[in-house]
């Protein structure tokens, strides 16, 4: 499945890709990227997947530290390797994680879409290198994008994250586990403190967790409800029940969500601070 033209575009993008890092500094370590075991399983889960997952996490964190401005970047990798060896399920990052030029934002996130769909429906072991690559080279791209003085960098990684995605084999359908849509089930609260706007971290988890149900199934809607004393449309930003379903709407935007499958409603009664979120296919509700 691995052609010897691929390994060297491969070992090609690693020497272009990452020449020209920028130092970032991650300050505290965000283990978000992986997933709570207590919640439904948003990917499949594949022995050969995690290994090949963490063999490409391993590789990329380790052609980073050897450049002389690159030690802090890949701790996150090493991160995700470790999390991965361990048998751990590890998520591609979300565009909501990085600071994503607005010309990138619609290619980041249907790749981000159509990488989540493959993982969660082609996930078998004739797929697993190839979508451990797509899955590692995409995180690369999303990491690389904001760096438009070394647009080499991210364009290597999109076009591996391509070529990656061109050789999984979409007719071997997995079916040991159930999509998002069927082990999900009921929904979603977010809730603002006091008279604020602003999404905290436990906010943005439950985000990631609902545009992942979100992009694993084609024709999703996201059903946002806020609730207010009076009556209140989309349109009235003066009304803080609308400002928060705005910045929840935002917020899935950056996950990869689109803005037209987002659909608003407000009802009288109930918290002002909450917005209720479900995910529904053709009709049902997750």
């Amino acid at each position: 499945m691995f052609s010897a033209d691929t390994d060297r575009f491969r070992s090609g993008l690693m020497v272009t890709a990452l020449a020209a890092v920028i130092v970032v500094a991650t300050g505290c370590k965000d283990y978000s990227f992986v997933r709570d075991r207590t919640l439904p399983p948003p990917l499949q889960e594949d022995e050969q997947f995690l290994a090949d997952l963490a063999s490409e996490y391993q590789v990329l964190g380790d052609f980073i530290e050897s450049q002389p401005q690159g030690q802090l970047l890949p701790v996150r990798f090493y991160d995700k390797a470790r999390a991965a060896r361990g048998g751990t399920s590890v998520t591609p990052d979300t565009l909501a994680e990085y600071h994503i030029p607005a010309f990138a934002v619609h290619d980041l996130m249907k790749a981000r879409q159509f990488l989540v769909e493959a993982l969660d429906t082609v996930n078998v072991p004739e797929n697993a290198r190839m979508l451990a690559m797509a899955q590692v080279k995409f995180d690369c791209w999303l990491a690389f994008q904001p760096y438009q003085k070394s647009a080499q960098s991210y364009i290597g990684c999109r076009e591996a994250f391509r070529q990656a995605m061109a050789n999984v084999d979409f007719t071997k359908k997995s079916i040991s586990l159930s999509s998002p849509a069927v082990a999900a089930s009921g929904s979603r609260t977010i809730r603002f403190r006091d008279e604020t706007i602003t999404l905290d971290p436990q906010a943005q988890s439950v985000i990631e967790q609902v545009a992942i149900m979100a992009l694993a199934k084609e024709g999703a809607i996201v059903v946002l409800t806020g609730h207010s004393k009076s009556k209140a449309s989309i349109e009235d930003t003066s009304n803080n029940a609308v400002r928060r379903i705005i910045a929840v709407r935002n917020a899935l935007y950056q996950n990869g969500v689109d803005p037209d499958a987002v659909e608003p409603r407000f009802e009288p009664g109930g918290s002002a601070l909450d917005v209720d979120i479900e995910v529904r296919y053709g009709g049902a509700s997750s």
